[in-house]
């Protein structure tokens, strides 16, 4: 993972696909995904660039890195693309926390826990879920390797 910070600038009107575009090149980002760096909400690369004043840009390549078990298992690789999409739904219940829950509670206390408490409930429940597939993978990956060693010491 490559952490590195800098300072853009652009002016508007102007995508924000433009002026990441570079970035995108030195860095040999395959899949851009774009962030708010606080609340973690995707942010529209066709968007203008004025929506993005004061705030900090985060760039993440999406591509997903998948264990060579996959090559072979076709049940594991599924697993482990049910575990991706079910991490980014949890990312993306975090992200609605942040943005509409927080500013919400500020304003209106009253209907806070009314409309956020499902999203909260949500969050915990996809969050249980992505430990327990986790959990079922690593458990996979070690039979696996152990099904493939036996294999090795019992064809001679």
């Amino acid at each position: 993972m490559c952490r590195t910070k800098g300072q853009l600038s652009a002016s508007s009107p102007g995508a924000i696909s433009s002026v990441v575009a570079p970035v995108l090149l030195k860095f040999r980002v395959c899949r851009p995904r774009l962030l708010l760096a606080g609340s973690r909400a995707e942010v529209d690369p066709a968007a203008d660039v004025a929506l993005l004043h004061g705030e900090v840009l985060l760039i993440e390549d999406s591509a997903r890195q998948y264990d060579a078990i996959g090559d072979t298992d076709r049940r594991y690789r599924a697993t482990e693309k049910l575990l991706h999409a079910e991490e980014e739904y949890h990312e993306t219940l975090c992200s609605a926390k942040e943005l509409y829950a927080r500013p919400l509670a500020r304003s209106y206390p009253e209907f806070h826990d009314v409309i956020f408490q499902p999203f909260a409930d949500l969050s915990r429940i996809s969050a249980e879920l992505c430990q327990r597939v986790l959990q079922e993978m690593a458990l996979m990956s070690v039979l696996s390797k152990t099904f493939q060693s036996q294999l090795l010491f019992n064809t001679a």
